[in-house]
This record gives C-alpha cells, structure tokens and sequence, in this order.
C-alpha cells in the first residue's frame, strides 16, 4: 500500500511491555517496511531506566532498520 516506514512501540514507560511489540517488528520488517522501534517516555520518570528498557528488547539492529527514537508527551 506505499508503506516506506514505520516505527513499532516497544513499551509505555517501564510500566507497560506491548504485547504486540515482537509481532508487529517481525511483521513490519517481513514486508519490507523500513522500521524503527520507540518508546513511550514519561518525564516524571527515571530517563535512565526507560532508556535502558528500550535497549533491552530493541535487539540487534538489521539491515534497512530506523534508529530508535523516544516519543516524549505529558
């Protein structure tokens, strides 16, 4: 459908893991979508911890993969 990219949620915080995340990663690169992953950060919370959440279930990063990014709302 013209889809180029697309940025996959690993998580809300350190609070809430998307159960879909793995799924829709391996799905999204499948296609061959370009794809990137992201975290839901929330300000009021440890930056270090949320960064290093993401790290963990980022994974190696693949051919053709976006860099990771932080959606930062409040």
């Amino acid at each position: 459908d013209g889809v180029v990219f697309a940025y996959v949620r690993v998580s809300h915080s350190t609070q809430f893991f998307d159960p879909k995340f793995e799924g829709n990663l391996a799905g999204a690169r499948a296609a061959g979508i370009h794809t990137g992953v992201y975290q839901y950060f929330e300000p009021s919370q440890d930056p270090i911890e949320q960064a290093q959440f993401l790290l963990d279930h980022l994974g190696p990063l693949e051919p053709g993969d976006l860099p990771p990014m932080l959606d930062v709302e409040s």
